[in-house]
């Protein structure tokens, strides 16, 4: 009894979705790939290069909008082959935001390697979600690819 209990519990705490679709995983896979990308990029051209991780937290919170807001956006009718070159620049600047704020943070000068939280990642969601881009995309149809 106790052991169904705690399966029951542990089920009850996890804010993740258990499926998504084939195509909603593709299009995440992509997404997931850019950000990874625009941290990568941003912490060479202005950390020279170094090491960082991306802390559970915000992997959490990036997992946890993304695997609503895909599925959300696909069963609304939007059209990744279209919306995609759009929606991985956006990634892509996810990935450079949550960089940019996780180099400001006074707590990662001195560790060697820079850890990106949800914190870093929660601002770079805001700064994406009110991007331009984003506007004009919620405004095309869109725009469910940038709610995060």
């Amino acid at each position: 009894m106790v052991k169904r209990a705690a399966k029951k519990a542990a089920k009850k705490k996890s804010a993740l979705p258990t499926s998504i679709s084939v195509r909603a995983a593709h299009v995440f896979a992509e997404c997931a790939f850019a950000t990874g990308q625009g941290i990568e990029r941003h912490m060479i051209r202005n950390a020279g290069g170094r090491p960082y991780i991306l802390k559970e937290g915000g992997r959490n919170y990036w997992l946890a909008l993304h695997t609503v807001t895909i599925p959300k956006a696909l069963r609304a009718g939007n059209d990744w082959d279209l919306d995609r070159d759009i929606v991985v620049l956006m990634a892509q600047k996810l990935g450079v935001e949550a960089a940019t704020a996780a180099l400001a943070d006074p707590a990662n000068a001195a560790r060697t390697t820079v850890e990106v939280n949800r914190a870093h990642v929660n601002t770079a969601s805001k700064i994406v979600s009110a991007d331009p881009h984003c506007v004009k995309a919620a405004d095309q149809g869109a725009g469910p690819y940038c709610t995060v």
